[in-house]
């Protein structure tokens, strides 16, 4: 049944961003920099038909890509969710960089395995969020395969945690137990959080392997169908110790090594400060109903405490300060700065695919975003196969007439 919820409700992306300068000033459907004049919504890559194709940016295809990382020398690296790859974007070329699809099952959906090794021979099933540390070295939330794996500088994929059996687990490496991890992120000390969805945590690995759980695992029992029950996430702010979250999907460090949250199931950002090991909410509400698994998702902008979210997925904290969230149900982006919620790209509560102008682009369930170095913004547009990119507009060159 989890496993049913998951497929139904959890998405996983990244996307990457410089730095937005300020100042920042509301216009149309969101918070734009007033230096960067108009801004656009663009596709980097992508088609409208899922595909596994190689090649240039105008031909190649990817099947719900979900999370985004830029690599120092540019590239971008992406989890091509339901093709069980990690693909890299390079010099207008998209190319295979690890894992396999093994073989297609009766509804012809690419399956994929298990496998460290090579990079080359290496496989997963079902990579969510990636993350970086300061090596280089690439940290992989292997999310059907409940576990987390490691990507080296020298071309290698081995397991540090978990394996590709469910449960959850404290342990050294492949004694721990995940489920249905989503995402990843890595300290400048070298600690990697892992947004540990289905078990409703968040779990650390030290750097020597050792995985502990740093919040209160819920106990809610959910009658959310006559005569059957659910174990569901719960929430509670305050202690780390005792706070609690329902299905956390997307995590981000700040530059105080001090952790962002998108708490799914709740409709929250919370933000995790270990100096006082204190959990608080810096934007969305909502409470539980008796009969349901989740808080109900809404479209809100305004203050963070009265902003309403629906999946919030992938999350990034930009060069300046603005905490960009990919939320995944609402069909936007959406930004928080100076505790305020605004939408930056996507018209809330609609979905579907059009570039242009932000005031009239349209997102399908984004699942990430990310800076880039150049200062524009990468989404994972998950359920339009594509990775899209907020940048300047540029002026459309005039057709030559016949």
């Amino acid at each position: 049944m989890k496993h049913q919820i998951l497929k139904k409700y959890i998405v996983i992306t990244s996307v990457c961003l410089t730095a937005l300068a300020t100042p920042f000033v509301a216009h149309g459907a969101g918070v734009l920099d007033s230096e960067r004049g108009l801004l656009e919504l663009r596709t980097m890559i992508g088609q409208s038909k899922a595909d596994f194709n190689d090649g240039s940016t105008a031909d190649a295809s990817l099947f719900y890509p979900t999370s985004l990382l830029q690599q120092s020398d540019g590239s971008l690296l992406i989890s091509d969710t339901n093709n069980h790859k990690i693909r890299m974007l390079a010099n207008n070329q998209l190319t295979t960089l690890s894992g396999h699809i093994v073989d297609f099952d009766e509804s012809s959906m690419p399956v994929g395995s298990y496998g460290d090794g090579a990079i080359d021979v290496a496989m997963y099933q079902s990579p969510g969020g990636l993350a970086m540390d300061g090596q280089g070295q690439i940290y992989i939330a292997d999310t059907n395969n409940h576990s987390i794996r490691l990507m080296t500088k020298k071309g290698t994929v081995t397991t540090i945690a978990g394996s590709w059996q469910p449960g959850d687990q404290d342990g050294k490496g492949t004694a721990a137990g995940f489920y249905y991890p989503s995402d990843v992120a890595v300290d400048s000390q070298g600690n990697v959080y892992v947004a540990d969805t289905l078990n409703h945590l968040i779990r650390k690995i030290d750097k020597k392997g050792n995985v502990t759980t740093l919040n209160k695992a819920s106990e809610r029992v959910v009658e959310y169908f006559p005569g059957v029950l659910e174990y569901s996430g719960d929430f509670a702010d305050g202690s780390l110790a005792e706070a609690m979250f329902n299905e956390p999907t997307g995590l981000a460090i700040d530059d105080q090594d001090n952790l962002y949250v998108s708490d799914k199931g709740n409709q929250r950002i919370r933000y995790i400060d270990f100096a006082t090991n204190k959990v608080s909410t810096i934007a969305g509400n909502g409470l539980y109903e008796s009969d349901e698994l989740y808080v109900k998702g809404a479209y809100v902008d305004g203050k963070a405490s009265v902003a309403r979210l629906s999946s919030p997925a992938g999350i990034t904290v930009t060069q300046s300060g603005v905490v960009l969230v990919a939320d995944t149900l609402n069909h936007v982006i959406r930004a928080i700065h100076n505790g305020n919620v605004t939408t930056l790209a996507g018209i809330g509560e609609e979905y579907g695919f059009v570039n242009g102008v932000l005031s009239s682009a349209v997102l399908n369930e984004p699942t990430d975003v990310i800076e880039l170095a150049n200062g524009n913004i990468a989404i994972a547009d998950s359920s339009n196969n594509r990775i899209r990119v907020v940048q300047s507009y540029v002026i459309p060159k005039k057709s030559k007439k016949r």
